[in-house]
């Protein structure tokens, strides 16, 4: 039976080199540009399976900036999969990758419904922090790894020396980002709003629920909207809830119900426009008619 397939996965680039005169405010020219950046590594996981794929450019030929074959690496299972998971995957990790590709004048990968655990925390409530560091601490049991020999950007600073022991924690450090963020998917998937609904992915025609797939839900009362009411539903399995997509309402409610819409005494209380009295004049009535707020 064929099941979604959701890719965790989170990549790591190296900086820009650039001459610079200062530390503060500096407005960096083209031309002070001497190294680009470019994709160091990459970690991805599919849900429910305990691989976990990694790659980077340790042993690139052209250098530890020369990123076409994990690029293209990246873009195989990104083809292969229907949803993609990462922590502000939509604005950073797609946007790099899609840069690097057309870069590298590799052809468009295909793009899957994306879930980005940071956009998540942001629906679902008010957290201190939307960083993985804290929600992955505070939500999961997998909270993301600090560094241990390198800290902060001394980590990427061994790399471009290429010491095999930044190497090494870097890979530490990229497979348990993705880790904590597949956690932290999980977590939130009860809560968030507007998921990717996983039940079309299946080749059956059992009822399951949108955010985990599961068969196992059952009728939980209704919910309604302004002009309509559903049945609800609740996942034995995540948690979530779901609800039915055709209304219960009978013929004779729908017709019955009304929409709210604009209140005509806020309309007449509406400034009326500023016409010379020259332009009123030159009007034809019909025109007055149907300027008025109130027509």
């Amino acid at each position: 039976m064929r099941k979604p397939k959701i890719l965790t996965c989170d990549i790591e680039t190296l900086p820009i080199g650039a001459n610079v005169w200062g530390l503060f405010d500096q407005n960096v020219g083209l031309n002070q540009i001497n190294e680009d950046w470019a994709m160091l590594s990459f970690a991805a996981k599919y849900y429910g399976s305990r691989k976990v794929h990694y790659a980077d450019t340790r042993n690139a030929v052209g250098g530890s900036r020369d990123d076409k074959d994990i690029v293209a690496q990246l873009i195989a299972l990104l083809d292969d999969c229907d949803v993609v998971v990462g922590q502000n995957v939509k604005k950073f990790d797609l946007r790099k990758l899609r840069a690097r590709t057309v870069i590298h004048g590799l052809k468009p990968f295909r793009e899957p419904k994306v879930i980005d655990t940071m956009l998540m925390a942001k629906s679902v409530g008010a957290f201190t922090s939307n960083k993985l560091e804290y929600l992955s601490a505070n939500l999961t049991d997998a909270p993301k790894s600090k560094h241990n020999k390198y800290p902060g950007f001394e980590l990427w600073a061994g790399i471009m020396r290429n010491e095999d022991a930044a190497w090494e924690e870097m890979k530490k450090y990229n497979i348990q980002d993705i880790r904590s963020t597949e956690k932290l998917y999980l977590a939130l998937r009860p809560w968030a709003p507007r998921l990717p609904n996983l039940a079309q992915f299946y080749d059956d025609d059992e009822r399951r629920c949108p955010r985990c797939g599961s068969v196992n839900v059952h009728e939980h009362g209704t919910v309604v909207s302004n002009v309509s009411e559903y049945e609800q539903y609740l996942c034995s399995d995540c948690g979530g809830y779901s609800r039915g997509r055709f209304t219960i309402n009978s013929k004779q409610k729908r017709k019955a119900l009304l929409a709210t819409g604009t209140n005509p005494i806020q309309r007449a209380a509406m400034p009326m426009p500023q016409v010379p009295s020259s332009t009123l004049a030159s009007r034809s009535p019909p025109w007055s008619l149907a300027t008025s707020p109130l027509a």
